[in-house]
């Protein structure tokens, strides 16, 4: 048990956050896990290196991969140059149908130019490009298939996904992914530091076999036959669920909970993924979380994106994690820093009022003492919630 004696913090310097921890290279694994039943974990791993299949083609194939390369080599030159195959990467139906604008990050298109260009000459000859598409690289689906998965996926219909829509389409195509992990992913691929994922950001995770295609259609033929766009509006941008902890990963996300549980105990836990303390007191939170339905209770990572790095120095003004804020009326009445399961739990049950379920970690008689409450707030609330 954690207690009061281990008050672990993290403390935040005055200029700087610690860097975001990226992904080691860029993408994702998938593990089975016979704990989980057979489901499908994401995990962090290197950016994926195509290795060749050394597919026997048919003569059809054959014609109609140097119709891509034709189609591929502008200048008519007999070689693919680095920015004839940002184009050719960008495209979708296998080459077929190219768009207008640029959605690979540079570095990516570099980095599959120099797989694939064996004889370092900065251009890719037929034979190199022959290999490239043998191994899968260029995106396989059409075009309106993958704009039909960005927005079943984008249930609240913002035009963007966010990080709780993007949580609800792995679970709801039998991957497990942690908070964590996917914060790595949101890491890897939100390029804008928007806190959501826009269109060509989502495409490039069937680029790197994050996500793929089939799975996805699959799913929308089987749970989406009839989602209109009007249906889609009605939803707010974060789903809270009685009993779990929600992530919220931008400012607006968690004005919006503060406006529609206002008659309720928020509580907000507010940590750093590198922070030891903020990983010790996690499973506490879910705990607690679970033992008091009756309070929402919050999580957000102040490095996840530029706008939550703003929510914690700013509107926060945290200077040390794991902290945790506890709002009735969208205005703070608590907060306190450290790892301390039971003052934390003291000042849920001294604030959630009603009748009280069993306590998880404070002992009998204990009730009374070390509770935050009302009057007793470690912090100022730098700007109002609206």
């Amino acid at each position: 048990m954690l207690s009061a004696a281990n008050g672990i913090q993290c403390a935040i310097g005055r200029t700087v956050l610690a860097p975001v921890r990226p992904l080691s290279g860029g993408a994702i694994r998938h593990e089975t896990s016979p704990a989980s039943g057979g489901r499908r974990k994401i995990v962090p791993r290197a950016v994926p290196v195509h290795k060749p299949t050394n597919i026997c083609l048919s003569d059809d194939e054959v014609c109609s991969i140097e119709d891509k390369f034709s189609a591929a080599d502008l200048d008519g030159n007999g070689r693919i140059d680095i920015d004839e195959l940002r184009g050719l990467l960008e495209s979708t139906d296998c080459g077929k149908v190219y768009l207008i604008e640029h959605w690979m990050p540079e570095q990516e298109v570099k980095r599959i130019m120099k797989q694939y260009d064996r004889s370092r000459t900065g251009s890719l000859s037929y034979k190199e490009f022959l290999s490239m598409v043998q191994d899968g690289v260029l995106l396989e689906g059409k075009l309106d298939e993958y704009r039909a998965a960005f927005d079943a996926a984008d249930t609240s219909g913002y035009g963007s996904i966010s990080f709780n829509e993007l949580s609800t389409l792995f679970k709801s195509l039998d991957q497990d992914i942690t908070d964590e992990d996917l914060l790595e992913v949101m890491h890897r691929y939100d390029l804008d530091e928007s806190g959501q994922i826009e269109f060509n950001e989502f495409l490039l995770f069937f680029r790197n076999r994050l996500l793929e295609l089939r799975d996805v259609m699959d799913y929308l033929h089987l749970k989406h036959p009839d989602l209109g766009e009007s249906e889609k509006k009605t939803q707010n941008l974060v789903d809270v669920k009685e009993g779990e902890v929600t992530t919220v990963y931008l400012d607006t996300e968690l004005d919006e909970v503060l406006a529609d549980a206002s008659d309720k105990l928020v509580v907000l836990f507010v940590g750093l993924t590198w922070c030891r303390a903020s990983k010790a007191l996690s499973g506490v939170y879910k705990a607690l979380a679970k033992g008091y339905p009756s309070a929402v209770f919050l999580k957000l990572y102040g490095n996840s994106n530029a706008n939550t790095k703003n929510l914690f120095k700013t509107r926060l003004l945290t200077t040390a994690t794991p902290a945790i804020f506890l709002f009735r009326e969208g205005e703070v009445i608590a907060s306190f820093s450290g790892v301390n399961n039971v003052k934390l739990e003291k000042s849920i049950r001294a604030n959630l009022g009603g009748d009280l379920p069993a306590a998880l970690y404070v002992e009998q008689g204990e009730e009374g003492d070390d509770v935050v409450g009302k009057g007793d707030v470690g912090r100022v609330w730098g700007s109002r919630m609206r």
